[in-house]
């Protein structure tokens, strides 16, 4: 199990960067990371979303990672869905643009908090307390929640049901006996195949 390096306790220590995180954690190799920094000097973007587009770690993990980092909370978006007229606070171009939703509000004490790909991103905040005349306090989310809460907050969308295979028939019945010899009979061979 992958453990994440305990922090010193001595004041002014510069916090790690996300990549010695992830490694020293053990959630990446160092040849993972020195392949991903190589890419990001390449094609730019983020360290980590590269690495959860090039499927070396997932965004949960990364969310955690960054969460620790920067000594904030990750936020589940699905189990604590935030109210509509709270994320509405925010503008849509705003939660877009920077990937961003806004869960809570302190309206007494003008403060808004706000799950964010990047919390890092002071350009973000600013635009938040701009808009909302909150001040922002961030939270940690993944990439594919704020997406979806986005898409549900704003423009109504809901979970695409799966669509069922239609090879596969999921009617309820009894299969008969003669059916269940059958299956047990090329199951056998098919065991047979296999040990010869």
């Amino acid at each position: 199990m992958p453990q994440v390096p305990t922090r010193d306790s001595g004041g002014g220590h510069e916090r790690p960067r996300i990549g010695e995180l992830l490694v020293s954690g053990q959630l990446i190799t160092q040849a993972q990371l020195d392949e991903a920094l190589r890419e990001q000097s390449s094609w730019g973007g983020r360290l980590g979303q590269n690495l959860v587009d090039a499927g070396v770690i997932d965004e949960r993990a990364l969310a955690c990672a960054i969460a620790w980092q920067l000594e904030l909370h990750v936020v589940d978006l699905e189990r604590n869905r935030p109210p509509p007229e709270v994320a509405r606070l925010v503008p849509v171009l705003i939660a877009e643009r920077y990937g961003l939703v806004a869960v809570a509000v302190d309206r007494a004490e003008r403060r808004i908090l706000v799950a964010c790909i990047d919390p890092t991103s002071n350009e973000a905040m600013g635009e938040v307390r701009r808009t909302t005349g909150f001040v922002p306090h961030a939270c940690v989310a993944t990439t594919s929640q704020v997406d979806r809460a986005v898409r549900r907050i704003y423009y109504g969308e809901e979970e695409p049901i799966p669509t069922p295979d239609p090879r596969l028939d999921v009617s309820r019945r009894t299969i008969t006996p003669d059916e269940r010899a059958d299956a047990m009979e090329r199951l056998s061979r098919s065991a047979e195949t296999l040990l010869e």
